[in-house]
């Protein structure tokens, strides 16, 4: 099917209310890999629900209850065609991916001997390890890993002839990520029917989260046997999930919970567990988010799937285009993902600790540019990363439908401009701050001036690895922080370092206020006073001022 014409992104983005609010108009929102905005008819679905329809479904035989039972299996049908199901009994509802991965671990623990083999790559987002190891453990199963080079199955890894193959007949189960979080790449799901057809015995679990925002997802076909993803990705609510699984599976599996609606037949020394896919929905469902994941599935039935992946993929290779002009050497970032078979996922690095990524990400913040930086609960994946790059953690933009050139373009502005600040580091002997005047950064009015004060009080904070150790490590920081202390002739004194230069400023203010006191003399100081005197908090994200406030109680605890 070939796109009827180009998608307009304006006119897509204008079906999300977040980015019409006064406060949002400028926001340019790349962290969709963790989660989506929502559309109009989302918000209202669930907003209708609770005005209208507020019953519990399955529990009671008045109209309300009627309606919300109906919504429900309405809902149902419509996640069976998105899944590519070949019926509705195929679909679960979970609270997300995470509960849809441990229902199908603890269910398959009875088609698990000891000795059988469980296999996933080094490289999977830790919902898709931890349930797996659990049953390895209990199950006495060999946890197996194949290596995925920056994302990418290597299919001779999996499929090699003469017994070089990960994948053998002790294999039992096989779960694999349809992309990435952090490198975006897509894994060939013709490999998954090549793989059933070579081993039949074998269960496939596919992990469409990062998928389904970005392709038709196909799980009947794709010959899977069981597939997961949380709505929220999708531009979904949160709180709901959707679980695939093999209806002669389900038929089969225990439940993972036990409670309510469950049940066929309860005594007070057994009872009897329904059939079917309510046998793994105990309790009450999140039934407003049901709702909104029945508005999320209309809107997809409206919008023109092949459009919006061309302009994903237009919009990600030009994304990459641009970033590699400013990953130059001298800066020490570095992009580590390709736009190829990518899901809208680009990640970079830092490789040689000339500045923070945590920075970086504040910085595009303070320019109303929303990303991520972390592990991205991948920390195998990293691990990984490390040995090549020397870089445990990364800074992901991650794309969707409604982000636009113009939004790669302002990125773009803001990471060069946060490169032309100066962040070189004055080594000197001694790190004297007789000379800084707290209170000049209170008459700064903008943040960028405010932001280059600080990286210059911080570079006047020495590189201190003799106090780089565990025990001197502040808790509660967003980026490492070690503080010592010592006493001398009844004064305090502090010597602080960090990873991030932003954080060194910040310290600077707590040694200029400080370093060298009488306990009497800073019992004087109103520090929260002073905090509040520079204005910070109207620019300092709440992790950024807890990491603060974490400094400045370790300081005084040590006192």
């Amino acid at each position: 099917m070939n796109a009827k014409m180009p998608l307009n992104p304006h006119q897509f983005k204008s079906q999300f209310p977040l980015f019409s609010q006064p406060e949002n108009t400028s926001l340019v929102y790349v962290d969709n890999a963790a989660t989506t905005q929502k559309p109009q008819c989302v918000i209202d679905a669930m907003s209708y629900f609770y005005t209208h329809q507020n019953g519990n479904a399955q529990r009671a035989s008045h109209r309300l209850a009627r309606a919300s039972t109906d919504m429900v299996e309405k809902t149902r049908r419509l996640a069976a065609d998105f899944l590519g199901a070949s019926s509705e009994r195929e679909v679960v509802f979970t609270a997300g991916a995470t509960e849809a991965f441990n229902i199908i671990a603890y269910g398959l623990s009875a088609f698990c001997e000891s000795g059988d083999e469980i296999v996933v790559s080094d490289s999977e987002h830790h919902a898709n390890l931890l349930p797996w190891q659990r049953l390895a453990q209990q199950q006495q199963c060999e946890l197996q890993f194949f290596k995925a080079e920056n994302g990418v199955l290597d299919s001779e890894q999996l499929l090699a002839e003469n017994g070089m193959s990960v994948i053998n007949e002790r294999t039992r189960i096989l779960a694999l990520s349809g992309a990435s979080n952090v490198f975006g790449h897509m894994l060939d799901v013709t490999l998954l029917a090549t793989i059933k057809k070579r081993f039949p015995r074998i269960i496939i679990v596919l992990d469409a989260s990062q998928m389904a925002c970005h392709i038709p997802l196909q799980a009947s076909d794709w010959q899977c046997d069981f597939l997961v993803c949380s709505a929220h990705k999708f531009y979904g609510p949160t709180g709901v999930g959707l679980l695939y699984a093999r209806e002669d599976y389900l038929q089969q599996m225990p439940p993972l919970h036990l409670g309510g609606e469950m049940v066929d037949k309860v005594e007070l020394q057994r009872s009897d567990y329904v059939t079917g896919v309510q046998r793994f929905e105990a309790g009450t469902s999140s039934l407003a988010a049901i709702a909104g994941l029945h508005g999320c599935f209309q809107f997809w039935q409206k919008q023109d799937r092949p459009a919006m992946q061309a302009y994903e993929r237009e919009l990600t290779a030009y994304l990459h285009d641009q970033l590699s002009t400013v990953c130059a050497p001298s800066t020490g970032l570095k992009l580590i993902t390709s736009p190829n078979y990518n899901v809208g996922i680009v990640t970079l690095v830092n490789v040689d600790g000339a500045f923070s990524l945590s920075d970086l990400a504040y910085w595009l913040d303070e320019h109303d540019i929303a990303v991520r930086v972390g592990n991205h609960c991948a920390q195998t994946l990293w691990q990984s990363v490390a040995k090549k790059q020397g870089a445990d953690n990364g800074l992901r933009i991650s794309l969707a439908a409604y982000n636009t050139m113009a939004d790669v373009d302002k990125i773009i502005a803001a990471v060069s401009a946060f490169f032309s600040v100066d962040r070189t580091q004055h080594l000197s002997v001694v790190e004297d701050w007789s000379d800084i005047d707290w209170q000049a950064l209170a008459e700064v009015k903008s943040w960028q001036k405010k932001y280059k004060l600080l990286i210059n009080w911080g570079n006047r904070i020495n590189h201190k690895p003799q106090i780089r150790q565990d025990k001197f490590l502040v808790e509660g920081c967003e980026s490492a922080v070690w503080l010592q202390y010592k006493k001398e002739n009844e004064r305090h004194y502090f010597l602080i370092d960090s990873d991030s230069n932003i954080v060194k400023g910040l310290s600077a203010l707590l040694l200029v206020w400080l370093n060298g006191k009488t306990t009497e003399e800073i019992e004087l100081i109103n520090i929260a006073e002073r905090y509040q005197q520079l204005g910070l908090e109207k620019h300092l994200s709440p992790s950024r001022m807890n990491g603060f406030l974490a400094l400045l109680k370790k300081a005084k605890e040590l006192l």
